[in-house]
């Protein structure tokens, strides 16, 4: 199996590399760069990348993760005006690229995870909470794709450290070990 990941994200692509090491992947910054998407059995964004066009997506298979709970705050900057506007519960979703429309990236829901913050919860703090969740949650969902299989949420809080809804945004605990 072959993934092309087009992403800019360091920590996510390694996530996805040591969870799915079996599986071949190419890295772009840009789709332009790759003269033959067919070779790839998944195109993985991480946001918006510059080069999607709704060609390559009618032509290929192509999901993205993004940092909330769609359909809320589908812009790129969605943590932080989420944030700014109070909003209490964040997430992440990965979806279907469907559609690109003005730099934006839509189309039928994956998978979804909820973090809630409290009033006391500094923005750094959540985007740390959320990029860890982002590491967790799109290398299971790219393996079940490549495998052909449905993605449960089951399989994802089964998971080490999730299976006591521990996300590892913590230092440490009696639940996940990580003292």
């Amino acid at each position: 199996m072959k993934l092309l990941f087009a992403s800019q994200r360091e920590d996510i692509l390694e996530s996805v590399k040591k969870q799915l090491p079996d599986i071949e992947i190419v890295v772009c910054d840009s789709v332009l760069e790759i003269s033959n998407l067919k070779e790839y059995d998944l195109i993985a964004l991480t946001d918006y990348i510059e080069g999607v066009t709704q060609e390559i997506i009618d032509n290929n298979r192509v999901i993205n993760v993004h940092q909330s709970l769609l359909p809320s705050f589908p812009q790129k900057s969605a943590l932080k005006d989420a944030y700014l506007n109070g909003v209490k519960v964040f997430g992440v979703s990965v979806h279907n690229v469907e559609l690109v429309e003005k730099n934006i990236l839509s189309g039928k829901i994956i998978a979804q995870y909820p973090v809630l913050i409290d009033n006391y919860t500094h923005f750094d703090e959540l985007e740390t909470e959320i990029k860890q969740l982002e590491q967790q949650l799109y290398p299971l969902v790219i393996k079940s794709i490549l495998e052909d299989k449905v993605f449960d949420i089951v399989d994802f809080l089964s998971t080490p450290n999730l299976a006591h809804g521990c996300s590892g945004g913590c230092g440490g605990c009696h639940n996940c070990g990580k003292n």
